[in-house]
């Protein structure tokens, strides 16, 4: 049993975590909910897995192949805040490719709505250590969440609305950390987040991959939480078309990102098919034409989510048409999106090898028969 030697956690037995059984009926309004939310990879399964003491329950299983795909709510067992029970609302990982931070905020609100729950106490936002620069994508998703809990908390001394305890930056990979340039390097790392990127949030901390470390960063987010001008996230201050708020416009601006990859990802995956070192290799061109269909099923569906924002105005649209830049925690710029062509094709000729090889070996196989 981890040390009972927190400010706001008591301690009943063995903590552990498991899935919550929404049918046992759980009283939301004496429950203190807290958003998992981070880049895919980032961390948030193999946190959830340390606070409950053993892998048995599995969640980071197999992350290369099955990432969280669903917004799922676990239960804190014999570790609670004052009067309030702990439920850890796991999501699906911001900036990845076939899941839009549309999707996944759609998804957050309809399972709120569904428990009839108007607002979120914390986030958690997972960011790993060791990334060494931070693509557009993950800037925008930053922002967005900066927007987000700023616009559902309260007007500060200065009359301006603030909310900087709703979010808690837990940065992540630490264990990984072996040597000595790596540690310099991921220390460079922390203060950039802390004193750049970050710098509008109350709290940011450090998981060590240890039960006793989930602990205390829960501790450290219900503190920060009692320092905020409101709940992180509250369904009900969304007033008005989502367009007309800052945060859906850089949903809006996401989107029109990973629509405008898509199609150039769909254009080069359409000139692989036409030459001819893959019309005369079959199993390379079934890989491509598979790719195809699911960039085109990815492309659709990020299309029809950009139509709910009919209500973007011009001015709206020219706040989010800004260049993508990419900070490398001390900072650089790129724009990795515009490469989406030159990574594809690297992709193709990497497969082309390896079916090359595949099919090598198997004529070899088969002579000896």
């Amino acid at each position: 049993m981890p040390k009972d030697n927190y400010k706001h956690i008591q301690v009943g037995g063995k903590i552990t975590v498991r899935p919550w059984n929404l049918t046992e009926k759980p009283k939301f309004y004496a429950t203190h909910i807290t958003l998992v939310v981070g880049p895919t990879g980032a961390g948030k399964s193999s946190f959830i897995e340390a606070l409950s003491g053993d892998k048995s329950l599995r969640i980071s299983k197999n992350q290369l192949d099955g990432y969280t795909q669903s917004v799922t709510p676990y239960e804190v067992v014999n570790a609670r805040y004052t009067y309030k029970s702990i439920c850890l609302l796991d999501c699906p990982g911001f900036s990845d490719t076939n899941i839009s931070e549309m999707e996944i905020m759609d998804m957050i609100k309809k399972w709120l709505k569904t428990h009839g729950i108007d607002s979120v106490q914390s986030i958690l936002y997972f960011c790993p250590v060791t990334d060494m620069r931070l693509p557009g994508s993950k800037l925008r998703t930053i922002e967005m969440l900066k927007a987000l809990v700023t616009g559902s908390g309260s007007k500060n001394s200065s009359g301006e609305k603030s909310n900087e305890g709703g979010v808690t930056i837990v940065t992540t990979m630490w264990d990984t950390v072996w040597n000595l340039r790596m540690k310099e390097r991921a220390e460079a790392n922390f203060i950039q987040l802390r004193d750049s990127v970050w710098k509008v949030c109350a709290c940011i901390t450090r998981f060590l991959n240890t039960q006793d470390s989930a602990l205390v960063i829960l501790d450290d987010c219900r503190a920060h939480w009692g320092s905020a001008f409101g709940d992180a996230y509250r369904v009900v201050d969304e007033k008005g078309p989502l367009g007309d708020t800052y945060y859906g416009r850089l949903l809006y601006q996401d989107l029109l990102g990973r629509i405008e990859s898509a199609r150039t990802q769909k254009r080069a995956l359409e000139s692989e098919l036409t030459q001819e070192e893959v019309r005369n290799n079959p199993a390379l061109h079934s890989i491509i034409k598979t790719g195809l269909r699911t960039t085109d099923r990815i492309l659709k569906k990020f299309e029809k989510q950009l139509d709910l924002f009919t209500d973007i105005t011009a001015e709206s649209e020219e706040q989010v048409h800004e260049p993508r830049q990419t900070t490398d925690l001390s900072v650089s710029d790129t724009r990795g999106m515009n490469h989406e062509g030159e990574r594809t094709r690297t992709w193709m000729k990497s497969t082309l090898v390896r079916v090359q090889k595949i099919s090598k070996n198997l004529n070899a196989f088969r002579s000896k028969k």
